[in-house]
């Protein structure tokens, strides 16, 4: 039996279901706080906040500098810090924040 590659639809839709996967772990392994700013995105029983931050799943090493989909890398960030911190390592982006 052959095996068919996987149409780009379909890798679309088992990479986003892997990462709210992914999502969930990480937010319960940093205790629902941001990598970068440490603010609370979720309460203890994990029920994300309303009206408070927005997590979201971050690289550590942006995909567009050589870094991997992989779970090594990812981490739970909230929705601000994401956006600024763009196509910038974890890293160089902390350097930012302590300015």
């Amino acid at each position: 039996m052959r095996l068919r590659r996987l149409n780009r639809g379909l890798k679309k839709r088992l990479d986003a279901a892997k990462g709210a996967g992914w999502l969930n772990k990480k937010l319960k392994e940093q205790d629902g706080r941001c990598v970068f700013c440490r603010s609370k995105m979720v309460h203890a029983d994990g029920r994300r906040l309303t009206g408070g931050k927005a997590p979201t799943l971050e690289h550590m090493t942006p995909l567009s500098r050589g870094g991997e989909h992989h779970w090594e890398n990812v981490a739970a960030s909230c929705a601000r810090c994401n956006g600024l911190k763009a196509a910038l390592t974890a890293d160089e982006f902390r350097a930012t924040l302590a300015e």
